[in-house]
């Protein structure tokens, strides 16, 4: 996984999304296999080198936490001459036009955007109003869209 600053609340809620999805799939966390990519393309670049040049075995998957360090860690695999998906399927959070502009196309999750504004706007004028201190409401996954950077499991 290609994480987030862990000081962000955001991150946190993906990195405790990869791990239960980890849990229900069977497939023990194993944290080692975790690199702070944060939410740009250089920091997508490094994380995922420095995923490639750990001992053991290659992933033979990534979950990066946003479509634009999706796109370095992509660049980083490219010229490592990692085949996407061949040897590493990669998968992002977030949906943009931009994962259809990458090589291969990125399969994404997508995210109610539109939905999460208006949420969060009315959320803060309730607070500005004095209608309530605080504010959280929890929105419903979004879907996968699937495209060439993954393929399933051959084993």
């Amino acid at each position: 996984h290609l994480a987030g600053d862990p000081r962000r609340f955001n991150a946190k809620l993906r990195l405790e999304g990869y791990r239960q999805a980890l849990a229900e799939s069977g497939i023990p966390y194993d944290p080692s296999l975790i690199a702070i990519s944060d939410y740009d393309q250089r920091g997508g670049e490094r994380a995922m080198q420095e995923i490639l040049e750990r001992p053991g075995p290659a992933p033979t998957a990534i979950f990066v936490v946003t479509l634009v360090a999706a796109a370095g860690a992509l660049a980083t695999l490219h010229r490592a001459k990692i085949d996407v998906p061949g040897e590493i399927s990669v998968l992002s959070f977030h949906e943009s036009s931009l994962a259809e502009m990458l090589f291969p196309p990125l399969t994404t999750l997508s995210v109610p955007l539109d939905e999460m504004g208006f949420v969060g706007a009315h959320g803060l004028i309730d607070i500005i109003e004095g209608k309530r201190k605080t504010f959280r409401q929890v929105l419903d996954a979004g879907e996968v869209i699937e495209r060439d950077s993954v393929r399933a499991n051959p084993s």
